[in-house]
């Protein structure tokens, strides 16, 4: 259910041994059961707040159930820039923790600069990583774009596009 200030999504799926999905491949099962459910609250200018629990079971012993939780608020800073901070847990297996802060500013109609930092915990440690990107999608029409990625870990990414009369390159 959706409403003004408060929205709830609840979702469950059971599936018989022989379910197939695209994308899974031939030694690929679905989970025999996955559930989610979320609630989200708005509060106008303040930002809005969701809560989510995911669970996926394979309904075997060698392969554990899947028990994910997560809270998260965004808000708008200043006129255009989002800012988010996510915190999520799992419940089971070895605990994990995770907590991010991402930032977004439009820099245009089609430009937007995105950034990410995050921290990661696990029985092996912790870890932080971190992430910018700027990005120019194409226009309706003819036009181009691109795309540029760096992560802390030194690794950059980029694309560039051209969209013509006679297709994308």
């Amino acid at each position: 259910r959706q409403g003004s200030r408060v929205s709830l999504n609840l979702n469950a799926r059971y599936a018989t041994p022989e379910f197939w999905e695209l994308g899974l491949g031939a030694q690929d099962r679905a989970p025999k059961l996955l559930g989610t459910g979320s609630v989200g609250v708005s509060f106008g200018r303040a930002g809005s707040m969701t809560m989510t629990y995911i669970e996926q079971d394979y309904g075997s012993t060698t392969e554990p159930p899947v028990k994910l939780g997560s809270l998260g608020w965004t808000f708008l800073l200043a006129h255009r820039a989002f800012v988010g901070l996510t915190a999520s847990r799992s419940f089971s297996g070895d605990p994990q923790k995770s907590v991010a802060l991402f930032f977004n500013l439009p820099l245009g109609q089609r430009t937007d600069f995105s950034s990410s930092f995050e921290r990661d915990q696990d029985a092996s440690g912790s870890r932080w990583n971190g992430a910018a990107s700027l990005q120019r999608s194409l226009p309706v029409g003819n036009g181009w774009g691109y795309r540029m990625q760096l992560r802390d870990s030194g690794n950059a990414q980029g694309g560039f596009s051209y969209q013509g009369s006679y297709g994308t390159y």
